[in-house]
C-alpha cells in the first residue's frame, strides 16, 4: 500500500547563489564537476535540514542538481542540439516578468530542439537518489519531466521529422526513457516518484495557447487523450508497485512571475 502525504512542495527549490555560480563557473571550465558536486553536495544538506525543521514529511534535493526541472533529460540524451535559428520569446507575465524572461533565456528555454535520434548516454537521476538515499532522514521523492511538454518543445519540422515522422513518435522514445527510469528507480528502493507534466495547463487549458493550437489545426480533445496516455504508460510500473505517484501540472512561478 502507497504512504498517504498530506503536504509536500513542489519538488523544486530556488537555487542558492553559490549553486547558480559554481554551474556558471563549471560550464565555463573554471572549476570542475567534481568540485561543482561538492557545492551541491552542501547546498542539498542544508535544503534537507531546512525541510526537516519544517516539518515536511516528504523532502527532495530541490533539483540542485539539475540546471532547471527538465534538464534531467538534456544532461542524460543526445540527440538535444541547440537551434541555431532560435529567437526567444517572452512568455512570462506578472510583476517580474521581465526578471523571469531574462532567466528563461539564459538557460536557453525555446533554444534546443531534438536533431538526431534520441540515444540515452546515462540514467536520469541516479546522481540524486544515491545521495538523498545516504543522507534524507525521511522518505524522499525524485521528480521527472514528462513526455509530452518536452517532445512539444524540441519538436521541429524540417529538422526533427527526419528522425522522428511525428512528435508521436518522439513521445514514445521519450515515454520509453521514463519507463526505464522509474523501473530503476523502484528497484532502488524509491517510494515516491513525481511526474511535472505541463503540457495539460501550459498548452491545453490556456485560453490564448489553445486557440493557437486550434487555428494550428490541432485536435484538442486528441491532444488531451495522448497526454493523459503517455502519463499512465510513464508510470506504469511505479502504480503496479504500490509507490506513492505523483502529477505535477505547473502554471508557472519563474521569479513570481
Amino acid at each position: 500500500m502507497a504512504e498517504i502525504y498530506r503536504a509536500e512542495h513542489v519538488g523544486s527549490l530556488l537555487r542558492p547563489p553559490e549553486v547558480l555560480q559554481a554551474r556558471t563557473d563549471q560550464t565555463q571550465g573554471r572549476i570542475t564537476l567534481e568540485q561543482l558536486r561538492e557545492i551541491e553536495d552542501k547546498a542539498i544538506l542544508e535544503a534537507l535540514e531546512m525541510q526537516r525543521q519544517t516539518r515536511i514529511d516528504l523532502v527532495t534535493d530541490g533539483e540542485y542538481r539539475r540546471s532547471w526541472w527538465a534538464a534531467a533529460y538534456v544532461d542524460a540524451v543526445e540527440g538535444i542540439v541547440d537551434d541555431p535559428e532560435a529567437v526567444y520569446q517572452p512568455r512570462w507575465s506578472g510583476e517580474h516578468a521581465e526578471l523571469a524572461d531574462a532567466t528563461a533565456e539564459e538557460l536557453g528555454f525555446g533554444e534546443q530542439v531534438v536533431g538526431a535520434k534520441l540515444r540515452q548516454v546515462r540514467r536520469l537521476t541516479a546522481h540524486e537518489t544515491g545521495f538523498l538515499k545516504q543522507h534524507a532522514t525521511g522518505p524522499f521523492k525524485i521528480t521527472m519531466p514528462g513526455a509530452t511538454q518536452r517532445a512539444a518543445g524540441w519538436y521541429k519540422r524540417g529538422l526533427t521529422d527526419r528522425f522522428y515522422p511525428t512528435r508521436g513518435d518522439l513521445v514514445q522514445d521519450l515515454v520509453a526513457i521514463l519507463q526505464r527510469e522509474v523501473k530503476a528507480l523502484i528497484e532502488e528502493g524509491v517510494t515516491y516518484i513525481q511526474l511535472d507534466s505541463l503540457r495539460y495547463v501550459i498548452q491545453i487549458a490556456d485560453a490564448k495557447r489553445r486557440q493557437v493550437m486550434i487555428d494550428a489545426g490541432e485536435d484538442i480533445e486528441r491532444e488531451l487523450e495522448e497526454n493523459i496516455a503517455a502519463d499512465n504508460a510513464s508510470l506504469r510500473e511505479a502504480r503496479q508497485a504500490g509507490v506513492t505517484v505523483g502529477l505535477h501540472m505547473c502554471r508557472g512561478n519563474n521569479r513570481s512571475a
